[in-house]
């Protein structure tokens, strides 16, 4: 009797074109041989503000080393520091200045390929680097290619909780490497992912989860908090009457199910 593995989506992707434009990935932690569970869903606007956070000054093929409040997590494992690299890039355990992307470089290191390409801030565009009560947010905002042609919008959100959201709005790439690495290398038979067409969305949201991170918990209330009173479209106006108040609050804690 033969017992046929399965074989894990190692959520990465080398195109020639690209597809992704206007899309969020949401990868969620799960307890199955992929280790995450990837959501596409449609983006008018990026999940987090682009203007919010420090500018982060990076040359041509640069990078560096930015804290985060508290630990972030890929695959498992927490970092305290990551790398942003001017080529698209966020690495851990070290930074990277690499700008020919490949398969195998990005599977040698952990880290996240947001857009991985000869990528130049020093032409244009901006780079920020924001921590929030429930996240670490890095953004690369109208950024052209070393060719200075174009430009290239995208965002990476690390929740603490441990879920990674990639984002991509207005990219004139067409030839990089967007994915995770867990950093033990180019795994054997790999093949690519089609991220576009990630459809693992779980369950519907659960009530009162307003970062959207599939937990209620502390992050949600300070989320409640932070946005009091008159604001219409927030996340926070859970009921949606265009006020974030007692009524939002309470969804928060009758639905509270995670330390």
């Amino acid at each position: 009797m033969f017992t046929t593995l399965d074989i894990p989506d190692y959520f990465t992707e080398k195109d020639s074109g690209f597809d992704l434009d206007g899309i969020s990935i949401t990868f969620t932690p799960y307890a199955n041989v992929d280790e995450y569970r990837a959501c596409a869903e449609p983006i008018t606007s990026l999940p987090t503000d682009p203007n919010v956070g420090v500018v982060v000054n990076l040359s041509d093929d640069d990078f560096e080393a930015m804290s985060t409040q508290i630990p972030v997590k890929l695959y498992g494992e927490m970092y305290s520091t990551l790398y942003i690299c001017s080529n698209g890039r966020i690495t851990f355990n070290g930074g990277s200045t690499d700008y020919t992307e490949s398969i195998g470089e990005h599977f040698a290191v952990p880290g996240i390929s947001m857009l991985w390409d000869d990528l130049n801030p020093n032409n244009g565009g901006t780079i920020r680097y924001g921590t929030f009560f429930d996240r670490a947010v890095v953004t690369f905002n109208d950024v052209p290619e070393y060719s200075n042609s174009g430009s290239n919008t995208f965002q990476c959100e690390l929740f603490f909780s441990g879920v990674i959201r990639l984002s991509w709005l207005g990219i004139d790439s067409d030839d990089n490497i967007v994915g995770l690495s867990a950093g033990n290398g180019q795994p054997q038979g790999f093949e690519e992912s089609d991220l576009s067409e990630s459809n693992d969305c779980g369950d519907p949201p659960v009530p009162g989860d307003v970062n959207g991170d599939g937990f209620v918990n502390v992050t949600d209330l300070l989320a409640i908090m932070d946005v009091w009173g008159p604001c219409s479209g927030c996340d926070a106006d859970l009921n949606g009457d265009g006020v974030v108040d007692v009524t939002d609050l309470l969804e928060v804690v009758g639905n509270w199910d995670s330390p």
